[in-house]
């Protein structure tokens, strides 16, 4: 059972941290190559967290409900959760790729990486603790 409940959790770290990968774009022009990162003023860090906040929520539902099922004990019910998760991890991985598009140049910028851990910390607490308890 401990081997189920570590399984999903590692599923779920991974597509997180896929997630989460900085973004840069690379030109190639004969003798030239420049990388560029897209400037971060005007980035609005509580949309960005309301937009974590709602690609994450199924998933860390279903988070509570395994621990849930790991207390009671339910190999059925965690067996069937696991299958459920799939499909919600694959939605969450799209969601997030999407929100990386729509805000640019927040990864790999300590200063607005540190801005958006602390709107995610008032707008969406619930992902703050997770990602905390994580180590990230």
């Amino acid at each position: 059972m401990k081997a189920l409940r570590f399984t999903v959790f590692a599923l779920f770290c991974c597509v997180i941290a896929i997630g989460c990968k900085k973004k840069e774009t690379t030109t190639t022009g004969g003798d030239d190559t420049t990388t560029t990162t897209t400037t971060t003023s005007g980035i609005d860090f509580d949309g960005l967290a309301k937009g974590v906040c709602d690609c994450t929520s199924d998933l860390l539902n279903l988070m509570d409900k395994q621990n849930e099922l790991t207390e009671a004990g339910d190999t059925e019910g965690l067996t069937a959760l696991l299958t459920d998760m799939a499909p919600k991890l694959t939605k969450m991985e799209t969601c997030i790729t999407e929100l990386q598009a729509k805000y640019p140049g927040v990864d790999g910028d300590p200063e607005n990486e540190a801005k958006a851990e602390e709107a995610l910390k008032r707008v969406c607490p619930k992902f703050a603790e997770m990602q905390a308890s994580m180590g990230q």
